[in-house]
């Protein structure tokens, strides 16, 4: 597996590659919006770091497709701070400018890239509707708690996954799958 580009080397020295999407931090409405089971947003945002660091481990990556904060900075910077690994980021709607989000902590911060998996390039990206081409696309944007994959899309939202990041070990046969819709539409 390998990584187009890997800028700056974000990624020397990292064995483990994991996805995840949308957490919203700070953000209380998200509870009410996605009926996620928490009683307020300090249980959410305390579960989720929880979840976070019982997956990714210290020599971990991990991609991160959108949506992260609705928080001040400060804050935004102390979860982060919290949690394992070197962090990429591939901005969502309600992210802040490339240098709002170098300054929150990510290792590195992108619109989209792709990333070899096995035999297939696949794009990652946060809005699906926004991706190019009829390659395989790792998404967030959803919140969609009915599948991890659809068609050619797989989606990487923690609503989808337990509130916790996927591993590419998880990802993988979802991959696979899509592209096997891609090279096989219907069938």
């Amino acid at each position: 597996m390998r990584i187009l580009p890997d800028r700056d080397g974000a990624l020397a020295g990292f064995a483990r590659l994991f996805f995840t999407a949308d957490p919203h931090y700070g953000h209380a409405k998200i509870i009410e919006y996605c009926k996620r089971p928490f009683v307020s947003v300090h249980d959410m945002n305390e579960e989720m770091v929880y979840r976070y660091n019982n997956t990714v481990p210290s020599d971990g990556v991990c991609v991160w497709v959108g949506d992260c904060f609705l928080c001040n900075i400060e804050h935004a910077k102390a979860i982060l701070g919290r949690l394992n690994g070197r962090k990429i980021l591939v901005r969502g709607n309600h992210d802040g400018s490339y240098s709002r989000m170098y300054r929150i902590g990510f290792n590195l911060v992108v619109d989209q890239f792709r990333v070899v998996i096995g035999d297939l390039e696949v794009q990652v990206i946060h809005d699906p509707g926004k991706s190019v081409g009829n390659a395989v696309v790792i998404h967030g944007h959803l919140h969609d708690k009915r599948g991890k994959q659809d068609g050619r899309y797989v989606h990487v939202g923690v609503d989808a996954w337990g509130y916790r990041p996927a591993s590419v070990e998880e990802i993988i046969p979802l991959v696979n799958k899509a592209g096997k819709e891609i090279l096989r539409p219907g069938q």
